[in-house]
């Protein structure tokens, strides 16, 4: 039987299923480019200079450019992100699998969500090891300790080893 974490450097592994967002962390990047508020991006061009064009130059402008790219404007310092954990899952594939059947929602793998391993701590950690007793799957030390601490509901009881 192959172990939970056979693939991973990690004991009591936990797969966090994380999304990508971005926030905005500098204000600044209005005064540079043009904001449009319909569409909540940001344009290559000041506000100044898009004030300046005519309705039909600013349509061309539109048709033949893009919105700034996120990266471009994080490698800039006005944008900024973090992995937000929306799910916990017990083995990587299950998670990554997850991601890529909703990826309408979710969008590309290691773009715009991930899949990350974390040690489980606590009584979580003892609960794994409870469903996955074998001795490879386990800390050392904890082996050599005269009484392990057992998970029982809410309250905690040693158990003689």
């Amino acid at each position: 039987m192959t172990s939970r974490r056979s693939a991973e450097a990690t004991m009591d592994p936990i797969y966090l299923f994380q999304v990508r967002v971005v926030y905005m962390k500098d204000e600044g990047c209005r005064d540079v480019y043009y904001y449009d508020d319909s569409e909540g991006a940001l344009w290559d061009i000041s506000p100044e200079k898009f004030e300046e064009m005519s309705e039909d130059e600013r349509e061309e402008f539109f048709e033949n450019n893009s919105s700034i790219d996120e990266d471009r404007l994080i490698s800039e310092g006005y944008l900024d992100f973090y992995w937000r954990t929306e799910d916990v899952w017990l083995t990587r594939s299950e998670a990554e699998g997850y991601g890529v059947s909703k990826s309408y929602n979710y969008g590309e793998k290691n773009v715009n969500w991930r899949v990350w391993c974390d040690n489980a701590k606590g009584a979580l950690k003892l609960l794994l090891r409870e469903h996955d007793p074998s001795p490879e799957n386990w800390i050392i030390e904890d082996v050599k300790k005269e009484s392990v601490t057992k998970c029982n509901g809410l309250k905690e009881e040693p158990v003689k080893g």
